[in-house]
């Protein structure tokens, strides 16, 4: 038993759509529609810079890397489980790196989902990509 008498305690909270590569683009979305992300502005083209950099110039070691710094960032705020809405690495591998800090989470696997896995047991599972508002329709 652990004496709390001198602490605040509340339940662990939730990131319910978090991109571990989100760290290094703070800032750079600041003030821009979503729709015209990555545009032919300056700041658009410093997106798309940046997006390709991720998506093709990242290496397994930095992804693993950045997003175990990003988990690890997400427990200091009281933050236990995550939904990685975009996993840089393989769906797999990005569930190892959620697995290798200890807190729970759901992976989006996207078309990679496999029967069962969503179902996995385990505190990380894999999952399939909840909607986005531009995927809802009247």
């Amino acid at each position: 038993m652990m004496d709390c008498e001198d602490y605040i305690v509340i339940p662990g909270l939730v990131n319910a759509h978090f991109h571990s590569y989100s760290p290094l683009a703070k800032g750079l979305m600041k003030d821009m529609a979503l729709e015209n992300w990555a545009d032919t502005s300056v700041q658009g083209i410093v997106q798309q810079a940046f997006f390709t950099y991720v998506d093709e110039k990242m290496t397994e070691n930095d992804l693993w890397i950045l997003s175990q710094k990003s988990y690890i960032d997400m427990v200091r705020g009281g933050i236990t489980f995550v939904s990685e809405s975009d996993p840089l690495a393989s769906p797999a591998t990005q569930k190892k790196i959620i697995e290798s800090i200890g807190i729970r989470g759901m992976v989006d696997a996207y078309e990679d989902l496999q029967e069962g896995d969503a179902v996995s047991t385990g505190k990380v599972r894999l999952g399939s990509h909840l909607l986005e508002e531009e995927d809802i329709t009247e």
